[in-house]
């Protein structure tokens, strides 16, 4: 029931923080979310690193809400990305820092299990992922609001 929580509130998050004319140019980055945290996560509970513990149904050991979520997060980390470099190094530690405390949080419930794994390589994998994000967005041209252009119609 956990990660259906999760999954809700990581949704109404984004419908709530982006508006929705923003949404259709950031889809992308929701689904390129989707796309790298999947093989990131499902290789690491295959080999004992860490499992996502018991509950809702799973993709190779991922809970589908919380896969899921990375449709509005991957949205909500391209609107809110800063305009300048030194910012965005700043904006991912950020982020790396708050996903692990979220993580932290879920073991505490007991939602997540470490095995092979701690939060210092957790810090340094959503560091690295947040960095591909950010890369992808700035190739797309969907690295914060600022930066995004709309067609004219």
């Amino acid at each position: 029931m956990t990660w259906w929580v999760f999954g809700v509130v990581a949704w109404l998050a984004g419908v709530l923080l982006v508006p929705i004319n923003y949404w259709k140019k950031l889809w992308p980055l929701g689904i390129a979310g989707m796309a790298i945290i999947y093989p990131i996560d499902s290789t690491l509970v295959s080999l004992g690193a860490f499992d996502f513990g018991f509950g809702t149904v799973k993709i190779s050991g991922v809970p589908i809400p919380y896969w899921l979520s990375y449709i509005p997060g991957g949205i909500l980390f391209g609107y809110y990305c800063p305009p300048k470099r030194l910012s965005r190094l700043t904006y991912i530690v950020i982020l790396a820092f708050v996903l692990m405390v979220v993580e932290l949080f879920m073991i505490w419930l007991g939602y997540f299990n470490y095995h092979n794994w701690n939060p210092i390589k957790s810090f340094i994998l959503n560091a690295g992922g947040f960095t591909i994000m950010l890369w992808l967005a700035q190739w797309l041209g969907l690295a914060g609001k600022e930066d995004i252009q709309f067609n004219k119609v």
